[in-house]
């Protein structure tokens, strides 16, 4: 019977634990949201997207869809912006080797980040 009342007090006490790392994702994920609000304004972006969606399922998507696609558009431009900073601080720093395989595999994850840039863009 103690046995049994441990492992029910275990399973409680994990219990308690997991509902506080939700509780403390769904904060941060929360503040994360808060950060990126204003930049969740409707663009020619959601036209293309919501003409897609439609054609597709040949439905209007649902106003969480939407919102979640603008989220996407707005960290897509986070990353090809930080990609962008890392390479102008990598060349204001002068690399040893501005021919070496790691300056040359960095120029092509930039120019990758800048396709994506055009990408969402023209999008």
């Amino acid at each position: 019977m103690r046995a049994l009342r441990a492992d029910v007090a275990q399973i409680a006490e994990q219990r308690r634990q997991a509902e506080e790392v939700a509780e403390a994702e769904a904060q941060q994920a929360a503040a994360v949201m808060a950060d990126y609000e204003p930049r969740l304004r409707p663009s020619r972006l959601d036209t293309a997207d919501v003409e897609s969606y439609r054609s597709r399922h040949g439905v209007a998507p649902s106003e969480r869809w939407v919102r979640n696609r603008r989220l996407l558009w707005a960290l897509l431009s986070d990353l090809v912006g930080a990609g962008a900073d890392a390479h102008a601080i990598r060349m204001r720093a002068g690399g040893a080797d501005p021919d070496g395989p790691e300056d040359v595999q960095h120029r092509l994850i930039v120019a990758d980040h800048a396709a994506l840039c055009q990408v969402a863009r023209s999008a």
